[in-house]
Formats: C-alpha cells, sequence, structure tokens
C-alpha cells in the first residue's frame, strides 16, 4: 500500500506512465501470491478510457415547456458531465427528487414513478443533509449524493438521461444556477 500511494507514482492519473507501473506491480503482487489471471489471461486488461474530454460545437441545451421554449448556454446555465455519453435526444422530464434509492434506509425517490426512456430531473446532495438524525449520515454526504451514483441509478430504472440541478432550498448561499 505504501508504494501505491507513494510520491513516486504521483497520484496514478489515468493514463499515466506511474498508472502502468502500479499495474505492474499489483500484477506481480497478484502472481506472486499464487493466483491465476480470469480466463487464463494477463492480470493486466485493456479497456477503452477518453483523456481530457472537452465541448463539441453540437453541446446544446433546448428546452420546450407549456408552449415555451429556450436554450441554456453551455458552461454559464448547464455543463456536461464529463463522462456523458454523445448523441441527441427529446423527450419528457420527470423530476425524482435527489433520484436515490436506498433499500436499507426503506428510501427510493423513484418509487412509485415511471422513468423509462424518459430525462430524469434530480437535485444534488441528499435530503435531510442538515439533519444530523437523518437517516442518511446526517451533516456528512454519503455515496448517495455523488453524482455517478445519481446517474447510474436513473439508468437503472431505465432513464435516457440526466439532469442535475442545485438544490437551492438547502443551499440558499449557493450559486444558483444548473
Amino acid at each position: 500500500m505504501r508504494f501505491l500511494a507513494s510520491p513516486e507514482l504521483k497520484g496514478r492519473a489515468t493514463g499515466s506512465p506511474e498508472l502502468e507501473k502500479a499495474a505492474t506491480y499489483i500484477a506481480g503482487q497478484f502472481k506472486s501470491f499464487g493466483l491465476k489471471p480470469a480466463a487464463e489471461k494477463d492480470f493486466e486488461q485493456a479497456f477503452p478510457v477518453k483523456l481530457n474530454p472537452h465541448f463539441g460545437p453540437d453541446n446544446s441545451f433546448h428546452f420546450q415547456d407549456a408552449g415555451e421554449s429556450g436554450s441554456l448556454a453551455i458552461e454559464k446555465q448547464f455543463v456536461p458531465f464529463a463522462f456523458s455519453g454523445s448523441g441527441t435526444f427529446a423527450g419528457p422530464v420527470v423530476f425524482a427528487g435527489y433520484g436515490i434509492t436506498a433499500a436499507n434506509l426503506h428510501y427510493d425517490d423513484y418509487s412509485g414513478i415511471d422513468v423509462k426512456d424518459k430525462i430524469v430531473l434530480v437535485l444534488r446532495h441528499e435530503p435531510q443533509e442538515a439533519d444530523e438524525k437523518s437517516v442518511f449520515d446526517g451533516k456528512a454526504l454519503t455515496p448517495h449524493a455523488a453524482f455517478a451514483e445519481k446517474v447510474t441509478n436513473a439508468k437503472m430504472h431505465g432513464a435516457k438521461g440526466v439532469i442535475l440541478v442545485n438544490d437551492i432550498f438547502a443551499h440558499g448561499g449557493a450559486e444558483k444556477s444548473l
């Protein structure tokens, strides 16, 4: 663990020589323990990763509501996630609270709503985050508040996309933009 967390590996950023050095070290450790790689292959397996994502000329956000339409300005009113896919989608938007499903806490923002093939609008953070008696972790955020967790949960419920907005009611002093 000391080697993997050492300054020599500089945080092991994706695509860096330090990450490759860490992978080689871990594979060597597995071999020294007598472990066998999955499917009789090497311990190291390649997978695609997009590095340094950037906004393309076609990034846009258009909306229509009750006969009125508009657009949002990229980087001022909306920012696509770095892990977003490419493509277009038009469809209804469904509000799903904080977008959390936590069976162990008997909490599910998706209970009773159909988000299949729709865009889900969810709030950042989690409910009762200023309440020490919250079913979540009181004043500390749990993994349920993470963007990737909310997006994964929406996908598991069949959503085609996610719009994440700041919870301005719980964060009155926070910036009030998308």
